[in-house]
């Protein structure tokens, strides 16, 4: 990974975790504390490899024989995601490998609602539909 990389995913995971601090429930209590958003930071984001045409972003939990947490897993992402028309939805991405990596590993009620916390969700899906059928045409 060379320095502009760097560069791009540490701004991704600025912008992702900006974001992040204002996500508030209906008495305005935060989802997500400063020592959770503090943690996500330090995770570890790369990319998935080049021939990747099924996968948008991937965690992985490193020690499979503990529970998954921001010091137990790492976070990959598709580079077709860092195309200009995709960015917005890779901060999407982004976001949603950390609900993984908070403890959330399945994709249950409890994951989809704080998913659902996302600006522009429908959007964003419409985005992942697009981007699938990118990569399945690149076959």
């Amino acid at each position: 990974m060379d320095y502009s990389d760097y560069q791009i995913l540490s701004q991704l995971r600025h912008n992702v975790i900006s974001k992040m601090k204002v996500f508030v429930d209906i008495n305005n209590e935060r989802f997500f504390s400063d020592y959770e958003l503090s943690q996500l930071s330090k995770i570890e984001v790369s990319f998935l490899t080049k021939n990747s045409i099924s996968r948008h972003g991937l965690t992985t939990n490193l020690d499979k024989s503990k529970k998954i947490s921001p010091s137990n897993c790492k976070v990959r992402l598709n580079r077709k995601l860092f195309e200009k028309k995709y960015f917005l939805y890779a901060e999407f991405v982004l976001y949603h490998e950390y609900v993984h990596c908070l403890g959330n590993f399945s994709h249950d009620k409890n994951f989809r609602q704080l998913e659902n916390l996302w600006p522009n969700i429908r959007e964003m899906n419409t985005f992942g539909r697009q981007l699938t059928r990118e990569l399945q045409e690149t076959k």
